[in-house]
């Protein structure tokens, strides 16, 4: 009768032949052992670059590292979050990134939107949310910024009326502030007065 013992160690030493610890442990010590004995999987990060990116078109690219390549395709699921709006700010390429079996690293890409509307810089900000194959590494979150392009608005004063009657039942004038386009932020205008007629 062989023993097995002798079996595994003329697997693990045959000439001119290189096995995988795994491999040997299967054989040898079955398949629980064998698990236990495999490569870990590897650790992924995120990285981002054309950060900040222009309202006109501009496009950022994030990116999934592993720490080594993979036997298995490995898929990394990603939130957006911020200040920055969907479809509205940017549009995405995907939500998720696959990176092939032998591959090191994938992306995906986002593109900023155009708008008339002066509004301050947004932000995206990316996270993984979900990792198939692979553990979260760090960093796992990046932001890519949304700068706008858009000038401020200018403001224009109109007056009802030029002349009211002091003895009129109601003597009144409504003076109206006009934006040259419309704002993505709140507007205030602080007018003064001056003149030879009294303010009560």
């Amino acid at each position: 009768m062989i023993r097995m013992s002798t079996v595994c160690n003329v697997i693990a030493l045959a000439s001119g032949v290189s096995f995988r610890m795994a491999a040997v442990a299967s054989v040898c010590l079955g398949p629980a052992v064998a698990g236990a004995l495999s490569d870990p999987p590897p650790e992924v990060t995120l990285a981002v670059s054309g950060s900040p990116m222009s309202e006109s078109g501009g496009t950022a690219t994030v990116t999934a590292s592993l720490s080594f390549a993979s036997d298995v395709p490995v898929t990394v699921g990603l939130s957006f979050t911020g200040t920055a709006t969907a479809v509205a700010d940017y549009v995405r390429s995907s939500t998720n990134i696959v990176i092939a079996s032998g591959g090191l690293s994938g992306s995906v890409t986002l593109t900023a939107v155009q708008d008339s509307l002066y509004e301050r810089q947004e932000t995206v900000l990316v996270d993984i949310v979900s990792a198939t194959n692979c553990t979260v590494g760090y960093p796992q979150q990046v932001s890519v910024v949304v700068e706008d392009d858009d000038s401020a608005p200018t403001v224009n004063l109109s007056v009802s009326k030029t002349s009211i009657t002091e003895s009129a039942s109601s003597p009144s004038a409504t003076v109206t502030a006009t934006l040259s386009a419309i704002s993505g932020l709140p507007v205030t205008v602080i007018p003064t007065f001056g003149g030879s007629a009294t303010w009560m």
